[in-house]
This record gives structure tokens, sequence and C-alpha cells, in this order.
């Protein structure tokens, strides 16, 4: 089972075995749960068909599943269950379509922006309702104001929990900016936009000296204060748009979008200035046309090393 879902992500997962339900319900409401009075016999056949032809398509992609089809072909699912709530036999029948809603929902919550799931839960819910409301009356008024609360508390929460887990798997526990993951995943975001525009991005690469000495001589307790503060002061000193990030033990970076080489140099120069309790070395660099951010924040990093080795060279002169 494991090496079977180490070719699986959670959507392409999730996706399947939501196809796989919903195949399932759309076949045995035309066996088990068979309603004479209903027009939607074939087409709920047809619903089953192309629902497991769905699970099978995401089991076969697997981690190649993307987002944006997933989410499109989840929304245009939900706007089907519409449709066959407009035909549905009964009120009970309906109602039970509703229940539904709250994959649907939990699905765009999930894999998808915030802003989607909300959009997209306010159109499904009033056309729901009006559908409900104008075919059975007043009866089902109480559970449509049960539906809309419950789905929109539900969907918030699962929200709220998702930026969550984001927020603690993205940033530092121990200086509370970015770290590695984040900082990673920021760049991307930060770069796409910025050959859009056309504007320069630039990076700091930072690593402090001789923090093994600080956790030998004073303890870690001295050198995590000291990483915590060092943060604390970098994310003070900088822009708002200016993204700070611990990469590791005592290495930082801080990505200025809009700064070209010039600007960030002299903001290295600036912050040397200002961050004046600690040492630390760094190295800048400027994204080219066309090069990929690894290699950019790479030649940082170098320069950042040799800067290093020339202050270590400098002090043992002058210590001799």
């Amino acid at each position: 089972m494991r090496a079977a879902l180490r070719h699986h992500s959670e959507l392409s997962v999730a996706s399947a075995g939501f196809y796989l339900v919903g195949g399932v319900l759309a076949l045995l409401l035309v066996t088990v749960f068979q309603d004479e009075r209903s027009r939607l016999h074939s087409v709920s056949l047809v619903v089953s068909g192309i629902s497991f032809t769905a699970a099978a398509v995401f089991l076969v992609l697997g981690r190649r599943t993307a987002t944006r089809p997933a989410l499109v072909l989840m929304c245009v699912s939900a706007a089907l269950v519409l449709v066959m709530v407009f035909f549905a036999p009964s009120e009970i029948r309906a109602m039970n379509s509703a229940l539904l809603f709250y994959t649907f929902i939990i699905y765009l919550v999930w894999f998808g922006p915030m802003w989607l799931a909300r959009s997209f839960g306010v159109v499904w819910l009033a056309v729901y309702c009006t559908v409900l409301a104008v075919r059975f009356g007043p009866e089902v008024h109480p559970f449509l104001v049960s539906l809309v609360l419950t789905a929109v508390l539900l969907g918030e929460l699962v929200g709220a929990y998702k930026n969550r887990l984001e927020e603690n798997s993205l940033t530092d526990p121990l200086c509370g900016v970015w770290n590695k993951r984040g900082f990673a995943l920021l760049t991307e975001r930060t770069v796409l936009a910025l050959r859009r525009t056309g504007k320069p991005l630039s990076v700091l690469y930072v690593d402090i000296d001789d923090l093994k000495r600080v956790n030998d001589e004073l303890g870690h307790a001295e050198g995590d204060r000291l990483l915590r503060e060092f943060a604390a002061e970098l994310d003070r000193a900088t822009r708002a748009q200016d993204i700070v990030a611990r990469l590791g033990g005592d290495e930082f970076a801080l990505l200025m979008p809009g700064v070209d080489a010039e600007q960030a140099a002299a903001t290295g120069r600036r912050l040397t200035r200002v961050l004046r309790e600690t040492s630390w070395s760094f190295g800048v660099a400027t994204l080219d046309p066309g090069e990929h951010p690894d290699v950019f924040i790479a030649r940082a990093d170098r320069l950042m090393l040799e800067q290093k080795r020339r202050r270590k060279a400098e002090r043992e002169g002058v210590a001799e």
C-alpha cells in the first residue's frame, strides 16, 4: 500500500476517492435506491461512468495531477449536482444532494485558494437554496438556513486549519521568520511576478560569524538568543515587501523585490552599520534574465563565503 501511495499526491488520492464514491452513489441511485418518478436514470448512469473514469485517470496520473484542472473539474461536478437537484423527484432526494456540498467545499478550500472556495461556495449555495425554496416552499427553509451556516463554518474552519499548517511548515520555529522551504516558495512566486513587470530582484545572503564558538563557550541557549535577536533586528531594518528567512544554522537570506545590484550592495552596507551587535558576513546577487532562482542564490552564497574568508584572514592578520 505504501509503495503504491508513493506515486500519488494528496490531490490525486483525494480526487480519485471523491469520484470513486461519486460513481458508486450515482450507480446506487438507479439500482438499490431507484425511484420510478425520477427522470434521471440514464443521466445517473452516465454520471456514474464519468465518475469512475475520472477516478481511474487521477490514479493513473498520480503525482502528475495538476491542481488547476482538478479544481475546474470539481467545480463542474458541483454544478452538475445542481442540475440533478433541479430534476430531483422528491424533497428528500434534493436535500440529500446538499450533503455533497460539504465534500466540494472541503476539497476547494484544501487544494485551492480561499477566494475560489468562498466565491464558488456562495454561488452554489445561492442557486441551491433558490431551487429548493421555489420547488418545495417554506418547509425547507430551516434546512437551508442550517446548510448555509454549517457550510460556511466548516469552510472557514478548514481554511484556518490549513493556513495554520502552512504557516508552521513554512516558518522557522526559533526565529519566527520564513524557513528554507518557505523562502524557496516565495522566491519562486516573486520571480514569476517580477519577470512579468521587468523589475529587478536581488538577494542578500547572510552568515553569522562564530556562532559555533558562542554555542561552545556560552551554551546553545545563548546561541539561540543571538539567532532570534538577529532575525528580529534584520526584519525590523528592512522593508515590508522584503522577505527575511533563516535557511538553516547561522545562515539567513533577505530577498529584495525591485532592488538592483547597486541598491542591494548599499542595503548590505547599511545593515552592517545597523546590526552592529552581531558580527556577520554577506554576499549580494541580482537575478539575471532567464536565470534559475537557485543559481542566483548560490552566487550570493559564494560571495558571502569569499567575504567571510577575507574577514577571517584580516582578523588573523591583526591578531599576529
